[in-house]
């Protein structure tokens, strides 16, 4: 009777793991549809140096945003596991004191930009003199959207442990209408449009952060704020995002640490190349953050409960769903990659194909990792974990530096991306073995060999159509084969007799 009382609650969660995805699947696919229009139309209006002015500029802010990334990863999980152990009040207990030290860290945060941070804008980064009293504009609004997208995190904590995906969408929605505002204000606007156009995004932040405040203080009583102090708590919160700041500052480093290499070697014009790579792969990734935000308070509440059997499929389902969906999506993009990005954008900066192509390749090798990451998450065991894979990921600078010293071209900052997810993935593996007595070989078996074989199986076909047929038939044609052919293979190869009895139950339910 229990067993059969546990098989029914996760057939529930499962079909809310799949609700959830779809209500974020259309979330991604809405803002991934107005970021690439936007991005056009902003690259245009602003310029290629205004355009790379405020991708490095603001980048710089977020060097110290890794702060804000541990204790982001450390509220999440708390607060999920608090819901998993059905402990109300310890939920109320983290959410508050997650407020009380956001707000302690917002202020140190500002303290080092207005500090450290202007310094370094101002002395070290390769900014023409004529354009930097419109950088130290693009600067302080970045500050103020930085404080506002923090501030918001903890109730979006809070949303993903409640599992509410839907409010995403309806978000969304109204976030994307302002993006378009922003848009049509940029083009009425005939100066300084570099400084509206960051004021507008810090404005944009204020409005989300407002509106995820009224959402959860009214939906769910466990998130009004009341003053509450607990150093063993605290301790504990601290302690987590210690350990995870240390992942979070390499992550970053990785990331921005070599946007400003890429500037000071090369100069704001492959930094315009390197902005419109993060805004096409960040738009992609979001597939795989959705799939993976569905998956992941299931499998810490399931962590949370012992639930081992459960935790282990959704991983498997999450790591496997992740990476074939993304590759759904990004295959026609790696095959038509200048010609799409000639459509959209018409003037192409030099190495923006190159730099897209190895960002969406490293993001398929870094799908299949996701779920690892948030079941050592769960297990809260992460202290060797970050140690290991944070410095792994720190030799992405390191690597870039030295190849552009030695005078290599931008786009080997990518391949050395490539290469060390790969050997992230790998190290992951092993490491779980020992941690969690984690089924590593079978992950190998059911997962990684069943993507490699759905890749392998599904790439011919369109490679073939695209070097016969050009222009829009051939993107259209390509476009269609590669969906067949990965859709065919997925279900054929990809998926095990459980996940295509799933589907087809899924499908014939929603049809019926």
């Amino acid at each position: 009777m229990v067993v059969n009382l546990s098989m029914d609650n996760n057939s529930q969660n499962n079909k809310r793991i799949a609700k959830n995805t779809l209500m974020l699947y259309i979330r991604m696919v809405l803002t991934l549809g107005v970021g690439l229009y936007t991005s056009r139309v902003i690259l245009r209006v602003l310029g290629i140096e205004d355009y790379g002015i405020y991708n490095i500029v603001g980048g710089v802010i977020v060097l110290f945003s890794f702060l804000n990334s541990a204790l982001t990863q450390a509220t999440q999980r708390f607060l999920t596991y608090e819901l998993g152990r059905n402990d109300r009040q310890g939920f109320r207990r983290v959410f508050s004191l997650s407020i009380l030290v956001y707000l302690g860290l917002s202020i140190i945060i500002i303290s080092i930009g207005e500090t450290v941070g202007l310094w370094f804008l101002n002395t070290k980064l390769n900014i023409d003199g004529n354009k930097i009293v419109e950088a130290n504009w693009v600067y302080q609004f970045s500050i103020i959207a930085f404080f506002f997208n923090m501030m918001y995190t903890p109730f979006n904590a809070a949303i993903i442990a409640y599992e509410k995906m839907s409010f995403y969408a309806y978000t969304s929605i109204i976030e994307v209408l302002l993006k378009l505002l922003i848009v049509y204000l940029l083009l009425l606007i005939e100066y300084d449009k570099l400084t509206v156009y960051a004021m507008l995004v810090s404005l944009v932040s204020f409005v989300v952060l407002c509106i995820y405040v009224t959402y959860c203080t009214y939906k769910f009583k466990e998130c009004r704020f009341a003053f509450y102090w607990n150093k063993n708590m605290f301790v504990k919160l601290v302690s987590f995002s210690g350990w995870s700041m240390f992942g979070s500052l390499s992550v970053m480093a990785a990331n921005q640490g070599v946007n400003l290499l890429l500037n000071i070697f090369f100069g704001v014009v492959v930094n315009a190349a390197m902005g419109i790579t993060n805004q096409i792969s960040n738009a992609i990734n979001q597939l795989v953050l959705n799939i993976q935000v569905a998956f992941n308070p299931q499998i810490t509440k399931s962590y949370a409960k012992g639930d081992r059997k459960y935790w282990e499929t959704l991983v498997f389902r999450s790591a496997k769903a992740s990476y074939l969906l993304l590759f759904f999506i990004s295959f026609p993009f790696l095959i038509k990659t200048d010609y799409i990005l000639h459509i959209w954008l018409g003037n192409v900066p030099p190495y923006t194909v190159s730099f897209c192509r190895l960002a969406v390749i490293s993001l398929l090798i870094d799908a299949l990792s996701g779920p690892l990451w948030m079941l050592i998450q769960a297990n809260g065991r992460i202290k060797k974990y970050q140690l290991i894979i944070g410095s792994v990921i720190l030799l992405n600078l390191v690597l870039s530096y030295l190849m552009f010293y030695l005078g290599y071209n931008p786009d080997t900052a990518l391949v050395i991306r490539c290469v060390i997810c790969g050997m992230l993935l790998i190290i992951r593996l092993v490491l779980f073995v020992d941690m969690l007595d984690f089924p590593s070989v079978e992950f190998c078996k059911q997962v990684m060999l069943r993507v490699i074989l759905v890749t392998l199986l599904a790439s011919p076909f369109p490679l073939i159509i695209s070097q016969y047929i050009n222009g829009v038939a051939g993107l259209v044609f390509t476009t269609i084969t590669a969906f067949i052919s990965i859709l065919l293979f997925s279900y054929l190869i990809g998926m095990n007799t459980n996940e295509k009895f799933f589907i087809r139950k899924y499908i014939y339910n929603k049809i019926r």
